[in-house]
C-alpha cells in the first residue's frame, strides 16, 4: 500500500491569467482590440472610454461568474481496467472533498484556484481512509496558499 494513493496539484488562476495577459500586450493587440476594430470598422467607431468601460465590465463578469475552487478527478485506466473501480474511487475522492472542503475556504479570500487529484495507487480504499488522506492534502494545499 502506497502511503499517498493521491496526489493533488493546484494553481492560482488570477496569477496565471494576470502573466498571461501581460504576455499578449507586448506590442501586439489582444483579441478584445481586434474585435474592436472590426466592430469600428462596421458600426460607428468605440470610443476609448466606451472600450475600457466593457473591459470593466468583462472583468467584473468574469470575476464574478468563475467559483473560488475548481477541482478536477483523475483515475487511470492503468490502474483500475473496469470503469466500477474508477467510478467508486472518483466518487470516493469527491465525497472526501466534499466532506473536507471547509478546510481550504478560510485561505482564499478572493483567490481563484483549480486543484486536479490523481489516483496513485493500484488498490482499493475504505472511504475513511481516503478522508484522513484528503484532510492532509487540504491543509497542505491551504498552507501554500
Amino acid at each position: 500500500m502506497s502511503a499517498y494513493p493521491i496526489r493533488a496539484v493546484f494553481m492560482q488562476v488570477g496569477e496565471a491569467a494576470d502573466e498571461q495577459d501581460k504576455v499578449m500586450g507586448d506590442g501586439k493587440e489582444t483579441v478584445g482590440e481586434q474585435e474592436n476594430k472590426v466592430i469600428g470598422e462596421q458600426e460607428n467607431k468605440v470610443t476609448d472610454q466606451e472600450a475600457e468601460e466593457i473591459k470593466k465590465h468583462e472583468a467584473d463578469v468574469r470575476e464574478d461568474s468563475m467559483p473560488a475552487v475548481q477541482v478536477m478527478m483523475s483515475v487511470s485506466k492503468r490502474h483500475f481496467k473496469h470503469a466500477v473501480d474508477r467510478n467508486r474511487v472518483k466518487r470516493q475522492l469527491r465525497e472526501a472533498y466534499r466532506l473536507n472542503k471547509h478546510i481550504l475556504t478560510p485561505h482564499l479570500e478572493g483567490k481563484h484556484i483549480v486543484i486536479a487529484f490523481i489516483w496513485l495507487s493500484d488498490n482499493l480504499f475504505e472511504s475513511s481512509v481516503l478522508q484522513t488522506k484528503m484532510q492532509k492534502l487540504l491543509h497542505r494545499i491551504s498552507e501554500e496558499i
